[in-house]
Formats: C-alpha cells, structure tokens, sequence
C-alpha cells in the first residue's frame, strides 16, 4: 500500500510492502515540510528500526525541553467546590451555601488552597448566617462563623487578602463598643490570629509618635505579597492627631506590620527645584512585593509644588525593623506635571497619580502602569501610554506604548486605540526577565470592530508578540468556524500563563454560548476550560454557565491577589443562568499530571514502535493529542518532536 499525504509543499509518504521478501516493512519519509529544512526516512520491520532516520537537518534538543502534550499535558480537570445550595463544608447537616464570596472570585495561594465567604442558609438565624471557608480541594473547611456572642466575631471576611500561606481577612466583634469592634485578622495552618485592632496600641511606636498611639480602623482591603506579607491603610489616634495627620499605611509580616508613611512625614528628595516636601492624602490601596517594597501613591506638599501637579508615586524600600526606628526609605519616583519619559519634551503625565488604577508592581519591584499625558501635540487620538521601569532606578522608567503609534511589524497602518490592562509576570530570576502584558485595542485601516481586541506580551527587550487577537480561530473542541471576539479579562503568573475570558462569534454562537474562560500556557495554544451555556449536575438540580469571575492580574506579587497560581491551578467564581446575581459556585481547576514518559504515546509497553504508528494515526486524524509540542494546533513540525523524543526514550 502507498499512501501519500500533501500539505503545503510538504509530502509525507508511508510504504507497507506486503507479498515479497520484504513482506512486514514500513518506511515513513518526510520530504521538505513547510517552513524547514529537514527531511529524512524511516524503514521499519516489525518492532526494529531497520534504517535510522537521517535528517538533513537535526531536529533542536530544545524541543524535548518540558511536556506540553496537547494530550495529557493540556488538560485541566474541573471540581466544583462550593455551590448556593449545596452543604456549606465543616458545618451541620442543612446549612447550605447562599451568595458565594459576595458576587466576586474566590481566593487562591501558591498551594492551591482556597478562601472565600458565604451567608449561610437553612438551621440559621441572622447572627450566624455567615461563614469564612478555608483549604485544598477535597479538604475545605469552615474555619471561622458569625457569632451572635458577645466578644466573638460578628461578619467575618468583609476585607481579604490571600497569598504565601496567610488568609488576611477583617471582622468586627459583637456587642464591642464602635472604636473598637473592627480587627484584621489572619490565618495560617488553619489558626486565626487577631493582628490588628480598632483602639489597640501599634506593636511598634516610633521615636516621635504619640506614646497614646492607637488603630482607629483599617480603611482599605490588605493587600499580600507573594510570600504572605501585607500592606494596608489605616487611620491612627492619639495626642496631636487629626484629620490632616492620621492617615498611615502600614506593611511588614501580619505579626508585626510597621509604619511606612503617614500623613506629613517629609519625603526628602521630590525631583528638581523642589524642597520641604511632606507627603499626604494617602488613601490609594498601595501595592507591595516580596520583598517587602511598598509603592503608594499621595499628594505632595513645599517649595517647588503646585496645584495641580500635586500627587505622585514614592517607592518605600524597608530598611530596618529594629524599634523604635523608622522602618522605610523613600525614593520619588514620579509626580504628575512632570516630564513623561520617551516622549517628546514638554509633553508631562497628566492624571492624578491617586486615580491611577491601571498599574502593578512585579517581585523585583518592576513598575508598570497607564497615565494620561499632556502638552505639544498631544490630543484624544494620542494621550494616552503605558510606562516601565525599576522602582528601584526611577530614571530607567520610560514609555513603552503610546495611544496612535504605529505597532511595529503589523498590517498597514494598524495603532494602539487604547489600554485596559497592564500586568508584569515576574518571570525569571532577574528584574530583566519580567515581561510585561498588556491587553488593549487597536485602531487602523485595516482594523475593525471584529479584529480591534488584543493580549500583548512585551519582553524588556522591547519584543512585542500578539499572544491573542481578535477574529483568530477559538480552539477545538468548539466548533469549526468559531473566533475570539472581544477579550474581558485575563490573569498570568510567573511561566506566562495566562487565564482569560474572551466573547466569542460564529455560525454557531448565539447570545446563551457567546463568551468562555482559556488558559494559555506560554508559546502553546489555549485550552477551553468552560463555555457559557455549560451545564453542571448538581445536587440541586441542573445548573447552565452564564459568566466567569477572575480574580487579580499578575499572581498577587504586587499585592493583588489571582485567581491563578504558578503551578497553573485556577478558581474562579461562576454565575449561573438560574440566579445571575450572585456567584453560584466556586470552579477549580487542575493540570492532569503529565505522563512519565510522552515518547510512550499509547501508555502501552513502554517506548516501541507501535507508538509511532499510533502517533501517526492520531496526526492523521487531526486529533488533539497529536498536538505533541502544544503549539499552532497539529502540523508537520508535531512530528519531528514526537520522533525526538522517541529516539531519546524515557
């Protein structure tokens, strides 16, 4: 039998000569492939290699590098943790789960354990229809419940904050006087530890505060870094303070947090032509890596400072947590009315840096972020970019895109419209690893309203890849003919894999299955993880997929929580048809293991020959899981990494 196979200018032929002395030989050639140079043939008898294969050029041993089968490893399985409805986890038969995590995602920490609140239906009463839940897949639990017992917990969970291990979450204490029912608590190792509280004295009192110091109240959601320390805002009192000197944020491990900056503290260096500068209004939640740097935003005051160019970002580098010295430094790093850097002169950042909510902070303390600018030439088509820089070095900080420049290497004149997101992934271990996304719009001659929506990937570099666009094909097992639209949201962690939710158009979408939820590892094809329209059986009856809550944008190491870790596990919220309004179950999601040994492709008697022909028969049939390098679907280059690792064995 012959049999050739044609694609492109590539041709594949397969020889089985049956009847001769040559009877059980198969001979596989691959002949000048699109897009390579190599070719070479493959004689077979039975289960030996009668002929080594001899490319004319050697397939890459990079390529053997990983797993990313487009089989075993590109699948994720799906749980359902937590359902409204459901049997709340750890407590008495009938209390059930109402309102999850109120209409928002789910926490997730770098082991895959997950928090979130519900109110409680069923046995309960109004002072106990609240709960906090806690723990792995399989093993969650209720760790904390609304008390209607004076001196216990009333509603638990209103801020928090997950990352490294440590769940922060605040509460308030019932029948506790007003100044000082509220603290902020953590838990690690399933124990809860109260941290701060409302009238409480500050575990540090630095030489110059008030000895009467207190917490009034924590004023913003804590934020956690990568390795479980925290940064919050906080309002203080005690002797000589008021509304124009306690305001403070604080940052440090939960067990010991300490004063970075508070209302009316000197910030000694604020750029040229600038002296007795103090620093306040700080209310913008700060953000903070792990290395304990805190980056927040506030409005200056001294020489040198004028309305409206007033506010700015500071960076502060811990130096010592030695009481009762100051625990942080500060370098200026930018202010609005400045010069913006990379663009022409006089054209200065123009928004409030305390409105700036478009921005992040990776672990080496990177800093990425979107302003508006003004000055010479500027107008609506061109007011806009995205800036990146090291904190640690202010004036490596410069602009990376600007709204109408032209992008280089695309189709005729196409521009950047605008930016929605920004996220650093921290990748690698150097700061000049970190790469920067970007999802945004485009504009152009050749751009439309089916074409405009994009996830970039910025390497610091300055290499610009469009991971994702609008109007490219959406990937099997949806339909064929079925394109991305507009994408909503994503989140990537430190490999660059990236989550994201993407609208979907086709001759088979209709507005009850037009948007889903991928995950995309880094240079391999996203994966459908859930439609809109899916269905879950559940213990209350038939539930259908309508949206899909995220949580964060770069793993929480700025101080953002995620809804992806960086061992690709995911949680997310989910809303169902039948009750939109809240988050109706909590979704996790896992990457199978990848098997031992991918050259083994049919799990059959370790590395033969059969699994090359068992290879082939799926590359044949277009079936995913010939997709053995993970990337640009099943093509020719498949083969090639199959082989290599084939001849490689296990």
């Amino acid at each position: 039998m012959l049999f050739t196979w044609t694609r492109g200018s590539g041709v594949l032929e397969e020889h089985r000569r049956r009847g001769s002395r040559e009877s059980g030989l198969s001979r596989l050639c691959i002949v000048n492939p699109p897009n390579s140079d190599v070719s070479g043939c493959l004689t077979i008898k039975g289960s030996r290699i009668m002929t080594d294969l001899r490319w004319t050029v050697p397939v890459a041993a990079a390529a053997l590098s990983g797993w990313t089968s487009g089989a075993a490893g590109q699948v994720w399985t799906r749980e359902v943790v937590a359902f409204n409805g459901g049997q709340a986890a750890g407590l008495p038969a009938g209390v059930n789960y109402s309102a999850l995590q109120n209409n928002t995602a789910p926490y997730l920490d770098p082991s895959g354990a997950i928090a979130f609140t519900s109110l409680l239906t069923g046995a309960v009463t109004s002072t106990d229809n609240r709960a906090l839940f806690f723990g792995l897949p399989g093993s969650i639990t209720s760790i904390l419940r609304e008390s209607g017992v004076p001196g216990q917990l009333g509603e638990p969970g209103s801020f928090m904050g997950f990352n490294g291990g440590t769940l922060v979450f605040s509460g308030s204490y019932v029948g506790a006087p007003a100044t000082s029912n509220g603290a902020l608590f953590t838990v690690n190792g399933g124990i809860v530890t109260e941290r701060v509280r409302e009238g409480n004295v500050p575990s540090v009192i630095e030489t110059g505060q008030p000895t009467d110091l207190t917490w009034i109240e924590v004023t913003t959601l804590p934020t956690v870094a990568g390795n479980g320390q925290i940064a919050f805002n906080a309002l203080l009192g005690g002797t000589g303070l008021d509304g124009s000197n306690n305001s403070a944020i604080y940052a440090g491990p939960p067990a010991l947090p300490r004063r970075v900056v508070q209302n009316g503290d000197a910030l000694p260096d604020a750029g040229p032509g600038t002296s007795g500068v103090t620093m306040s209004f700080l209310n913008t939640p700060p953000l903070i890596n792990e290395q304990g740097k805190v980056i927040f935003s506030g409005e200056l005051a001294g020489t040198g400072i004028a309305s409206p160019n007033l506010t700015a970002y500071i960076l502060a580098t811990p130096t010592s947590l030695a009481a009762p010295n100051p625990a942080y430094t500060y370098t200026f790093i930018t202010r609005r009315g400045l010069q913006a850097p990379g663009l022409d002169a006089g054209i200065t950042f123009a928004q409030d840096f305390n409105t700036v909510l478009t921005r992040t902070m990776d672990r080496f303390a990177n800093l990425a972020f979107v302003q508006t600018v003004a000055g010479p030439g500027v107008s609506t088509t061109n007011n806009e970019a995205v800036f990146l820089g090291s904190a640690n070095a202010p004036a490596s900080i410069t602009r990376v895109f600007r709204k109408g420049d032209l992008i280089p290497g695309a189709q005729l004149d196409e521009r950047w419209s605008s930016f929605q997101t920004v996220a650093l992934d921290g990748s690698g271990s150097a700061a000049t690893d970190s790469s920067l996304w970007v999802r945004a719009l485009l504009a152009g001659t050749a751009v439309t309203l089916a074409n405009n929506s994009i996830i970039a990937r910025v390497t610091q570099a300055g290499t610009t890849t469009f991971v994702l666009r609008e109007g490219d094909a959406a990937p099997a097992p949806l339909p064929a003919g079925t394109l991305f639209g507009d994408f909503t949201r994503f989140v990537v962690n430190r490999n660059g894999t990236i989550v994201f939710t993407a609208a979907l158009t086709g001759p088979s979408v209709s507005s009850s299955n037009d948007s889903a939820l991928f995950i995309k590892r880094l240079n391999q094809d996203p994966v459908l993880l859930l439609r809109e329209g899916d269905t879950f059986a559940l213990s209350v009856g038939t539930r259908t997929a309508s949206s899909f809550l995220l949580r964060g944008n770069n793993a929480g190491q700025s101080g953002g929580e995620s809804s992806l870790n960086d061992d690709d596990k995911l949680a997310i919220g989910v809303n169902f048809v039948e009750d939109p309004a809240t988050t109706d179950a909590i979704v996790y999601f896992a990457p199978d293991a990848p098997p031992a040994c991918p050259a083994d492709f049919d799990g059959v008697n370790g590395v033969d020959v059969q699994d090359i022909f068992s290879f082939l028969n799926a590359w044949f049939a277009g079936d995913v899981a010939a997709d053995f390098d993970g990337m640009n679907g099943v093509e020719v280059q498949d083969i090639f990494t199959f082989l290599n690792a084939w001849f490689a064995g296990c």
